[in-house]
């Protein structure tokens, strides 16, 4: 069996592994879990009881779920491609750092323009606290960003890692997002 990924539509960090998945070249298949459509399906409850995306389902049929958990699984399988690094090399703890930088304080910068999103019934000041306080944290979180990439292409140096899938997809997510209503 192919590993199967389940990917959260609207936006998400799913697109991350989805480019992971893509980088590593290797066979895998999509389930498509649409995320604002209540109540869930049950069967998902077994790959993930907490109904979140990303979820995967390797070929051994344990599921493994968080998208760092799974960037990580993706990059062990061929560490040739470098996606990855060797486990308590330096440049492993580094890709850890930021993809734990990447997972908590950068994605959860965005969270005021996820509620703003999905939350009916706000007031006009509310949701103007709510775009300015996400805008605010998320320049703050690309500030950052920016200067690790100042003086490099990819975050890691000369090539791409685990890194740049889920980066790109945080960005390319809200960047599409009409977050005015």
């Amino acid at each position: 069996m192919e590993p199967v990924l389940f990917y959260g539509v609207p936006q998400g960090c799913s697109f991350g592994s989805i480019v992971a998945l893509e980088w590593l070249g290797q066979p895998y298949r999509l389930c498509r879990i649409e995320m604002m459509e209540q109540p869930w399906n049950p069967l998902f409850a077994k790959v993930n009881p907490l109904f979140q995306t990303p979820a995967l389902l390797p070929e051994d049929g344990e599921p493994l779920s968080e998208s760092l958990a799974i960037l990580q699984h993706l990059a062990a399988r061929d560490l040739e491609i470098r996606l990855g690094f060797e486990q308590g090399s330096r440049e492993f703890d580094r890709l850890n750092q930021v993809l734990a930088y990447l997972n908590t304080d950068f994605f959860s910068a965005f969270n005021p323009l996820w509620w703003l999103y999905e939350t009916q019934g706000l007031s006009g000041v509310e949701q103007e606290v709510l775009r300015r306080l996400g805008r605010e944290k998320v320049a703050e979180g690309c500030a950052y960003l920016d200067g690790l990439l100042a003086d490099r292409e990819w975050l890691l140096g000369d090539y791409r890692t685990m890194r740049m899938p889920i980066l790109s997809v945080s960005l390319a997510g809200w960047s599409i997002t009409d977050c005015s209503t």
